[in-house]
């Protein structure tokens, strides 16, 4: 299978998603990915200013295992797991944890955008250009 699908974040308040209950690692990497920011911005932590840049979380492990329904152990261990696999990076700060997502511009499907930006007047243009080969009034001569 290719390609990707995009899932919007207010999925995430949708009582499929609000069932109390332990997540799976799946549902723990989806949740993630929903969660971390579509876009740069400043946090307050404890009176310390904190920049989170698209495809980042702030949210430290306590903060994650709440999310998944998890010991914070189980947290700890599943974000070792991610990191070993190059897909997220962490960074402990003072107060909390800067979880960054690799290759976020993939999930976001940025490439893919702006391929499918270029092709569309391409696409259009063509479509456009076609006409027929021939015409409805030919096509009743030739059956009469």
């Amino acid at each position: 299978m290719e390609g990707w699908i995009k899932l919007h974040r207010s999925c995430l308040d949708h009582w499929l998603y609000t069932e109390y209950r332990p997540l799976t690692r799946r549902e723990a990497w989806e949740t993630i990915l929903l969660t971390v920011n579509y876009e740069a911005s400043k946090t307050l932590i404890k009176g310390q200013i904190y920049e989170c840049n698209a495809g980042q979380s702030l949210l430290s492990l306590e903060n994650w295992a709440k999310k998944f329904v998890w010991s914070v152990q189980q947290v700890r261990t599943f974000v070792k797991l991610l990191e070993a696999d190059s897909m997220i990076k962490t960074e402990g700060l003072q107060y909390t944890t800067r979880l960054t997502i690799c290759n976020w511009g993939e999930y976001q499907g940025v490439e893919t955008d702006r391929q499918h930006a270029a092709n569309t007047p391409l696409t259009d243009n063509q479509q456009t250009a076609n006409t027929p080969l021939t015409t409805i009034e030919e096509k009743e001569e030739d059956k009469e």
